[in-house]
């Protein structure tokens, strides 16, 4: 059983492990092996260290160990019409396919809704298998951005949802 829970400060240095291990992880093969094997978890932390940990959820196992997070908040760049964003969703991989990034999701999801969102968009690396996870909940396609990796180029797409309510209901409907 997985407890969903804000993130705390001591949490930081296990959110950065599992932000680095999971990215070595999920995007091997995609992403240029010397830039995964240089992410350090030392700057990870001094990322999350600067995050308002009221927009960071962790997914916590029975002994205390951190599973994975999720991040969110405002639409950073106000280009889009979507009031909020999923910064980011990681599991580290013996985590995966359990059911927890769904919760992390709909935990998200409902704290927006709280603070009066209505809307959500998200970004997900084209070649990311994970993005079948987001497409069963019929988003909207919104944009995609190209950008070099190590001097790879990749295309990251933007899905959006206008109505979270009908989103978390969806969510909801897959427990």
């Amino acid at each position: 059983m997985y407890k969903i829970r804000f993130a705390a400060i001591q949490d930081i240095k296990n959110v950065a492990k599992a932000h680095v291990d999971s990215w070595r992880t999920t995007y091997d093969g995609i992403v240029d092996q010397g830039y995964l094997s240089a992410l350090k978890y030392e700057d990870r932390e001094r990322l999350w260290e600067q995050t308002d940990l009221r927009q960071l959820l962790v997914a916590e196992d029975g002994l205390g160990n951190i599973a994975g997070f999720a991040s969110f908040g405002k639409e950073r760049t106000g280009k889009y019409e979507y009031g909020s964003e999923l910064y980011a969703i990681y599991l580290l991989k013996q985590f995966q396919k359990q059911g927890i990034g769904r919760k992390l999701f709909c935990k998200a999801i409902e704290e927006l809704i709280k603070k009066g969102e209505e809307s959500l968009m998200l970004w997900v690396f084209e070649e990311n298998p994970s993005r079948k996870f987001y497409e069963k909940y019929d988003p909207d396609f919104i944009d995609e951005d190209h950008f070099k990796i190590s001097g790879k180029q990749h295309t990251e797409i933007a899905y959006g949802w206008k109505d979270l309510s009908k989103l978390a209901e969806k969510l909801k409907g897959g427990e």
